[in-house]
């Protein structure tokens, strides 16, 4: 499931992705993996701080759950009801929409992952 806030080859002028020419497919890549990869915890606050675009793209998953959760999706085998309170709604999208990024190289062979650090489980 890809869900955009908006548009993605918009950003650049184009319709859609594959509208781009390879330049720009490039560079909305390296962007996207920038995102992906930064490590964003700032320890000060115990927070981590997400870019807008992923913010807006978190709301946009967590929109997309409520519809398909509370409305019911054939597709998806999903009744009508199955899932209507707000605040399980918002859990089930913190638990699949805020997963860290991607695995990266450490250098020495190995992967890392940024924890997700002063999480509670309410």
């Amino acid at each position: 499931m890809h869900l955009h806030p908006r548009p993605l080859g918009s950003c650049a002028g184009a319709s859609n992705y594959a509208a781009l020419g390879v330049e720009q497919r490039a560079a909305l890549q390296a962007r996207l993996q920038l995102l992906m990869r930064t490590n964003t915890y700032d320890p000060a606050t115990r927070a981590i701080h997400l870019d807008p675009v992923r913010a807006e793209a978190f709301e946009n998953l967590a929109r997309h759950f409520a519809d398909v959760f509370s409305n019911g999706r054939g597709e998806y085998a999903i009744p009508r009801g199955a899932m209507s309170d707000p605040v399980k709604l918002r859990r089930m999208t913190r638990f699949f929409g805020g997963r860290p990024g991607p695995l990266r190289r450490t250098g020495r062979g190995r992967t890392s992952r940024t924890r997700r650090i002063g999480r509670t489980n309410r």
